[in-house]
């Protein structure tokens, strides 16, 4: 979910695609090993700039919602992860 003011850029598990504000996507990575690469960006001045990277866990019995949004404190763009177990 993006709920920053801008445009999020993101590669996950090879799936690219474009966030806009108040937008969300629904994904389901597939991988080898049980885990699998993500990576979000940013524009800045028509160039993607990477802010956060990191490798994630598959897990058939778990969900993750990760919303990206500005500090409204240092106005940095963060991200909220949460991860519901369904068993």
């Amino acid at each position: 979910m993006n709920a920053a003011k801008i445009k999020i850029g993101a590669d996950v598990a090879g799936k690219k695609f474009v966030l806009e504000p108040g937008k969300h996507r629904i994904i389901s990575p597939v991988s080898t090993g049980g885990l699998f690469q993500a990576m979000l960006y940013y524009d800045k001045d028509g160039e993607a700039r990477p802010f956060f990277s990191s490798k994630w866990p598959v897990n058939d019995d778990a969900r993750a919602m990760i919303f990206v949004y500005h500090d409204p404190r240092s106005k940095k763009l963060r991200i909220h992860s949460l991860r519901e177990f369904l068993k």
